[in-house]
């Protein structure tokens, strides 16, 4: 990415519960090296399931994110699964070394 993204975007196969939202957080990690899994930095985030598509869960962070290497994390504190609308048990990503659930990897770039 060549901006910091307003929010990001996570889809899914099912309509999603919303009311499990209440125990899910997130927030977003600054690697200190794009090879690397140390954070040196945290920024939290904001979730909501897109009124216009049941299917798609929205993550916004609450500060503008700089240039960097960042991963998108579901807090170890938050259950890693919801369920969609059905009951059916949802798993949000791959768990880390501390059992967090890293969602996505991505880079913000300086505009040329």
């Amino acid at each position: 990415m060549n901006a910091p993204p307003p929010q990001v975007m996570v889809a899914f196969n099912h309509d999603l519960d919303a009311s499990q939202l209440l125990t899910i957080s997130a927030h977003f990690e600054r690697l200190a090296a794009a090879d690397a899994g140390t954070a040196s930095e945290e920024v939290p985030a904001r979730l909501s399931i897109s009124s216009a598509n049941l299917r798609v869960l929205m993550i916004w962070p609450l500060r503008a994110l700089s240039v960097g290497h960042y991963r998108l994390v579901m807090d170890a504190i938050s259950s890693d699964q919801i369920s969609d609308i059905g009951g059916q048990l949802i798993v949000l990503g791959a768990p880390d070394t501390r059992g967090e659930s890293v969602i996505s990897t991505f880079d913000i770039e300086a505009t040329p």
